[in-house]
């Protein structure tokens, strides 16, 4: 079983953590050789800033920079989404039964791409998550808010409780995207 689950939410909403959780309910849950991995789009693109002098500071010019030099990635060619797929492929090579990644991607054209090629070209299962969090103040721009906000993701993951409330919704969302069924809502 290979299952693509990609992840969105606002900064501070706690997708790291249900990721971690999730990560922990699939391995327990499928038993058998598991691997499952947490990417991003933007990792690329750190890493080629980088090279250009940046030095991970995450002011507003940083981020800034950052959100730039990944539009124009996305623009030339779709390089985030291609280094984030090539990854995936050389991670499709190793010995395991059972592979999960979460793709943390923020654009929704970037999220298109990403779950065309899974489906379509891969046939991977795939899944779109949000992650909410009514308990932060986000110092995100408006028109990012709106634009992720504004996306029919096939699960949103309501981070309102405390650390053993996320457990339980990662592992009710695991036993929902390991059901057979594919690509449908796989609620139980």
């Amino acid at each position: 079983m290979n299952i693509i689950v990609i992840i969105n939410g606002l900064g501070g909403s706690g997708k790291s953590t249900f990721c971690s959780q999730s990560k922990a309910s699939f391995i327990n849950k499928v038993k058998s050789p598991s691997l499952s991995y947490e990417l991003s789009t933007v990792d690329f693109v750190k890493e080629v800033a980088a090279f250009c002098g940046w030095r991970g500071e995450k002011e507003p010019k940083d981020r800034a920079f950052l959100h730039d030099l990944k539009m124009a990635l996305e623009e030339w060619d779709d390089i985030p989404n291609k280094k984030t797929q090539e990854i995936i492929e050389q991670f499709m090579g190793l010995p395991y039964e059972n592979r999960l990644f979460f793709v943390n991607i923020r654009e929704t054209k970037g999220i298109d791409s990403f779950k065309k090629w899974a489906l379509n070209e891969k046939k991977y299962k795939v899944f779109t998550v949000f992650v909410t969090n009514p308990n932060i103040i986000s110092n995100e721009a408006k028109n990012v808010k709106d634009e992720m906000l504004d996306y029919d993701y096939d699960f949103v993951i309501s981070n309102d409780g405390d650390i053993l409330d996320l457990q339980k919704k990662a592992d009710e969302f695991i036993s929902n995207i390991c059901c057979e069924r594919t690509q449908e809502k796989c609620m139980s």
